[in-house]
């Protein structure tokens, strides 16, 4: 379950951060930038980590990409476009979380308290109340 949601997350960062630059980005022709951006496989690993920092029982998966993709085009690796990945990560935060709360309602049904986002608005498999 836990794995199915962090790919549910990754695939959308794959599809929205999944990039390369290639040419010259500091160049300018006509007031645009010379250099393309090309999809791009991204190379990460998930694991599992099983405690906090404080040693406390919490079951959260990390995430590192590399600073390697496969450009889609011609198959070289390049340095990702990694520029963007920040304003990706609230979106993936989102989709992850849907797909966790949406999976244990699923599984054990509602237990508890509506869920919020981490936004503090209420997600869609809550029910409003």
């Amino acid at each position: 379950m836990i794995w199915q949601t962090v790919h549910a997350g990754f695939r959308y960062f794959q599809r929205e951060a999944g990039f390369t630059r290639t040419g010259s980005h500091g160049t300018r022709v006509h007031g645009r930038e010379t250099g393309q951006w090309h999809e791009a496989d991204l190379a990460v690993a998930h694991w599992l980590q099983h405690a906090s920092r404080d040693g406390d029982m919490q079951l959260h998966v990390h995430s590192q990409i590399a600073h390697a993709a496969r450009t889609a085009t011609d198959g070289k690796w390049r340095a990702p476009d990694s520029l963007g990945y920040n304003e990706q990560i609230g979106a993936v935060a989102a989709i992850v979380s849907q797909h966790l709360e949406e999976a244990l309602t699923a599984r054990f049904g509602r237990t508890g308290p509506p869920a919020t986002t981490g936004t503090g608005l209420r997600s869609r498999a809550s029910p409003a109340r």
